[in-house]
């Protein structure tokens, strides 16, 4: 019985052909057979290996998985067998993705980015000639367009292997350390491909990969999804590159090739670009949706319902893609859609697209009072049941909203415009940026009042009172600030919070001149400190110049101690006193 050793990185269908040698054995021995793959675990060639060391000391046979699998083929073929290859791809073709079926084989069925296939052809032509200035390079772009399918094409083209390292396995510097050790004397013909490189997790292990590609004698690839600030060190030694996603047209010829292969029946080039269109040009995503819905038709005919199936499920997720103004654009356009699919793009966001709904009914109404008024009514019977549902967390009432929303959409005749944002949102945020400061004012200056009260009883009096004595006085404007400062007003409470929530009218209202403000404005910085927000009241700087002045408030400073320590002392002659008075009573 000969036993098996084996060192290094294997596929899947590697493993199960070594499952078929014979018992293992950990280390390498008289009497069994080291089997290999062509570079370790960590990415080092498989001559660096502690066990291929070994095996040659003690003069055990080493064998190369991928050779002795060839040889078998090889073998099988000559004796008139079928291709294995071929016997995989028909047993596995009902169970394989269509992502993976219909993946490019050569870099001319790519869909789209041609100028950029040609630079990374120039690039990688380069390295035959002398090491280029980057020897590496950054390719950056959205999910699902064939970033890393491009990269393998072009190293195939080339007669280059790939070695590919995914920075979500690899996330680590130490790990990473590990993956490009011997990077720099790798004895295959090969480029390395490191995938998702804005996901480490560390900016130490950017700084590593960053050294390895100034360092290395094979082209390194970088795939991103987004050049972020973490990326700046690759950004020093890459070149770059910016996939951009295809047009819809583009896309659509390409999947039409994969619709008529597949043998489905009335799907139009215009539906295709449609589904483009709401998938965000996802090529990846499209096609998972066609093969969704070539499933679901085959499943309807099974049944024998004889009705095609949509996809509902590959359109809820491509709806789900959808920013809020381009879901209420959708509902305002689309009126006789299902009403499942309108209460999916609701449940987009159900929070945002009902305030964007009530934002632009009115416009959509096209003067049509009778339709306006029924969407009104709608949007108050939908606002009471949102009501309910945060007072008694009853979120079974949810879809009742929902439903609400819809008719209010389906009440008005026309579209909705352009431009819409919920108007209710800023006013919600000046309401409560009002309440702030009367509620704080109310503490201040009514000695405790509620802001409500604050501003029903007080606020205009102030704000009136306060101006006249400043337009009246002029400047300097001492008995104006001194009055203020006995209140506890700041001069924003005065220009800002008293002026906006005024209930007078702006007509009615006492104004200050522009003039009279900035005048006041240079007097109460001079005696206010401004960074604490007028809040705290500090002395004027001390009059004289040179030692004069500074000896002035210096003797300012010393008077003012001495006269605070008297005062210390007759209160605690005072209290001795009335202690003895106290203990003779």
């Amino acid at each position: 019985m000969t036993f098996v050793c084996v060192s290094g990185q294997f596929t899947a269908e590697e493993e199960k052909w070594l499952s078929t040698r014979g018992p293992r054995c950990i280390l390498p021995r008289i009497g069994s057979t080291l089997y290999v793959g062509t570079v370790c675990a960590d990415g080092r060639p498989i001559e660096a290996s502690w066990k291929y060391h070994e095996a040659r000391r003690l003069g055990v046979p080493i064998r190369f998985v991928q050779e002795e699998m060839g040889t078998e083929q090889r073998k099988g073929e000559e004796k008139g067998q079928p291709k294995e290859q071929e016997q995989r791809k028909e047993k596995g073709r009902g169970s394989e993705g269509w992502v993976d079926r219909y993946r490019p084989t050569v870099l001319s069925e790519v869909i789209g980015h041609k100028s950029e296939i040609q630079a990374l052809r120039n690039w990688l032509g380069a390295w035959s000639e002398a090491y280029p200035e980057k020897k590496g390079v950054l390719i950056t772009g959205p999910p699902g367009i064939g970033k890393t399918t491009v990269v393998h094409l072009l190293a195939k083209e080339f007669g280059y292997a790939v070695t590919e390292y995914n920075a979500s396995d690899t996330r680590s510097v130490s790990a990473l350390r590990g993956a490009f050790a011997l990077g720099m004397r790798r004895l295959r013909r090969e480029v390395i491909v490191m995938d998702e490189v804005d996901g480490l997790s560390e900016r130490g292990g950017v700084v590593e990969l960053a050294g390895v590609i100034r360092k290395t004698t094979c082209p390194i690839f970088c795939i991103a999804n987004e050049k972020g600030a973490k990326l700046k060190p690759l950004v020093a030694v890459c070149a770059e590159l910016r996939f951009s996603r295809p047009l819809r047209s583009t896309i659509a010829v390409g999947l039409d090739r994969i619709v008529k292969a597949e043998g489905l029946v009335g799907v139009t080039r215009e539906e295709l670009e449609s589904l483009c269109e709401r998938n965000g040009n996802d090529i990846r995503a499209v096609v998972n949706q066609l093969e969704f819905r070539a499933r679901e038709e085959k499943s309807q005919e099974e049944k024998g319902s004889g009705a095609g199936g949509a996809g509902g499920a590959g359109d809820k997720d491509a709806c789900h893609r959808m920013d809020p103004f381009s879901v209420t654009q959708r509902l305002f356009a689309g009126k006789k859609m299902p009403w499942s699919e309108a209460m999916d793009l609701v449940f987009v966001d159900s929070h945002m697209i009902p305030l964007m709904v009530q934002e632009a009914y009115v416009h959509a109404g096209r003067s049509d009072i009778e339709a306006i008024a029924e969407a009104a009514d709608a949007v108050c019977r939908g606002s009471e049941v949102t009501r309910r549902v945060y007072q008694t967390q009853d979120w079974g009432l949810v879809p009742h909203a929902v439903a609400a929303t819809i008719e209010v959409v389906r009440r008005v005749p026309g579209g909705a415009p352009f431009q819409i944002f919920p108007q209710v949102l800023g006013k919600t945020s000046k309401q409560r940026k009002q309440v702030r400061w009367m509620e704080d004012m109310g503490r201040r200056v009514g000695r405790g009042l509620q802001g409500g009260v604050f501003r029903m009883e007080m606020a205009e009096m102030l704000q009136r009172k306060i101006v006249e004595e400043m337009v009246g006085e002029g400047a300097p404007f001492r008995r104006t600030i001194a009055a203020m400062d006995e209140m506890g007003l700041t001069r924003d409470d005065v220009f800002e919070a008293l002026e906006e929530v005024s209930l007078v009218p702006v007509a009615k209202r006492a104004t200050v001149p522009t003039a009279v403000r900035s005048a006041f404005t240079r007097e109460w910085n001079k005696t206010h400190d401004v960074e604490e927000g007028g809040f705290r009241r500090v002395m004027a700087k001390p009059k004289g110049k040179g030692t004069k002045g500074a000896k002035g408030a210096k003797g300012a400073k010393e008077k003012a101690e001495v006269e605070e320590q008297e005062q210390e002392e007759e209160e605690q002659e005072q209290e001795e006193e009335e202690e003895e008075w106290e203990n003779e009573e």
